[in-house]
């Protein structure tokens, strides 16, 4: 029989017993512990609480997981969760570095995994608006590194789409920033690309005028990343004209989008410069 006072220490890695059980996935042993009187909101040094360490085991997971096998697995992962909801668990409890769960669901790369348990973490109360200690929110953590599904479901819970962090940075800027390759070939093997992201969160009115501490817009860092192709680039500065933004705007070192697009590491793209061009971008300005 397990000692309830036993149950809130913890053991030698800084965890308690029902924090491993939840990110060993382990139903049976979770249940035996809740019943035992564990306490589902214990954290640990880095303020994590169990529903956290639930959170990273399926984070894990997908990122690891085959495609035939992800379904059976993700629903898994969603019922752990739901399990430690159910009996009290905060759904809006934070780490020291502000990271809420449905921050990290909203980083897992796949589907499978993301949708459920968004959706559960949504019906359980969690405040999509809530930022972390570098002012990301769970649609930044999405737009970075998730199938726009996972977006869609932040934005009909309350997630502002226009919301800056402290770098200045939008949900959108986010979508358009480079990854690490791993990050990005797995991503693009799922069928993910930053186009169907940036151009989803176009559609749902994201603020193209908007720019980050660096003065920087989207526009700007749409040219400077390789992993934008044209149409998005050309979709960018087209709305940027209909909204009357001067395509001539400046960074803090003085360089509108065009310097950026004929000057990238990859090679300047004829189209992106004669739409530039078009929609009246100065050819002599810096």
């Amino acid at each position: 029989m397990l000692c309830r006072a036993s149950l809130g220490l913890v053991c030698d890695t800084g965890l308690s017993a029902l924090m491993v059980a939840a990110t060993r996935q382990d139903a049976q042993v979770l249940q035996l512990l809740i019943r035992s009187g564990a306490d589902v909101n214990l954290t640990s040094a880095e303020g994590k609480n169990a529903l956290w360490f639930a959170i990273t085991a399926a984070q894990e997971e997908a990122a690891a997981a085959r495609q035939h096998d992800q379904a059976s697995s993700a629903w898994w992962s969603r019922d752990i969760a739901a399990m430690l909801l159910s009996n009290g668990a905060h759904v809006n409890a934070a780490d020291h570095a502000g990271m809420t769960s449905l921050m990290l669901a909203a980083s897992i790369t796949s589907d499978f995994y993301a949708t459920p348990l968004i959706e559960l973490l949504c019906q359980h109360g969690a405040r999509a608006e809530l930022q972390d200690k570098t002012g990301e929110t769970a649609l930044m953590k999405a737009a970075a590194t998730g199938p726009f599904t996972s977006a869609t479901l932040l934005l009909q819970a309350g997630g502002c789409i226009n919301t800056q962090d402290n770098a200045g940075c939008t949900a959108l800027m986010h979508s358009l920033k480079a990854l690490p390759s791993h990050v990005e070939q797995r991503l693009t093997a799922q069928g993910f690309t930053v186009d169907s992201m940036a151009s989803h969160l176009l559609n749902q009115e994201a603020d193209v005028s908007l720019q980050d501490i660096a003065g920087q817009s989207a526009l700007h860092l749409a040219v400077k990343a390789h992993r934008c192709n044209s149409k998005i680039i050309c979709l960018l500065a087209t709305i940027a004209s209909r909204k009357q933004l001067s395509l001539d705007m400046p960074d803090r070192q003085g360089a509108a989008a065009l310097a950026y697009a004929v000057q990238t590491d990859f090679g300047a793209d004829p189209q992106v410069i004669r739409h530039f061009l078009q929609l009246g971008a100065s050819i002599n300005h810096r």
